[in-house]
């Protein structure tokens, strides 16, 4: 058995049901292996869970880098990033953000070194979008940079107060193109708008306000 199929299975199945309800036995099912096999491998559950994460943010940065080196510019590799997000979003229970909250508090210390890394990675996004001429330059992006992991960090935990007729990745799909267009300049807000029909559909026949 591939070990990285392991992980991404654990991954999957940590989205599916949350940290509580991935347990060896569900593991095992999933992947058609013996528990067995599994603890001949690693060490207990938390072992895998700890080396799913880890599997899943490296995944997770290299598609970012591959995405920004493949667009034609800042403003379409954040609205590809952002769908990225959205995908991974509409596949997630929201017992993932509780039992991690709840029942592993220790992974706080490596999630915040991974928004940490986020943060930067942002900085220099904005640094060169302003210099594309798609981003206005009289803003401070490290302040917008910590609003939007905040508000993004809080709506993960907030799916059960919404309505039945809203969904996690629509919230968020809605508030990053807001976003997005708060600090679009003219020729930014042309590409945004070029661009939302390719991947974001259901947000392109929404008009800025000039």
């Amino acid at each position: 058995m591939d070990n990285n199929q392991i992980l991404e299975t654990a991954y999957e199945l940590l989205l599916e049901k949350g940290f509580k309800a991935t347990t060896m036995e569900a593991l095992s099912r999933r992947l058609q292996i013996s528990k067995r096999t599994l603890y001949e491998i690693y060490e207990n559950k938390n072992d895998i869970i700890l080396q799913a994460l880890k599997h899943h943010y490296q995944i997770h940065h290299d598609r970012c880098d591959e995405i920004f080196r493949t667009s034609e510019n800042v403003m379409e590799g954040m609205i590809r990033i952002f769908h990225l997000h959205s995908e991974n979003l509409g596949k997630v229970n929201i017992e993932f953000f509780r039992d991690m909250d709840r029942l592993y508090p220790d992974l706080r210390h490596d999630y915040e070194n991974n928004v940490s890394g986020i943060t930067e990675q942002m900085q220099e996004l904005f640094e060169a979008g302003i210099k594309q001429g798609v981003f206005i330059e009289d803003l401070n992006y490290k302040a917008l940079s910590k609003i939007l992991l905040l508000q993004m960090e809080s709506l993960k935990r907030m799916e059960n107060s919404f309505t039945d007729d809203l969904t996690l990745a629509e919230i968020f799909n809605t508030m990053s193109i807001c976003f997005l267009r708060s600090i679009a300049s003219p020729k930014g807000l042309e590409l945004l708008n070029n661009n939302l029909p390719r991947y974001f559909p259901e947000l392109s026949n929404h008009k800025s306000i000039k």
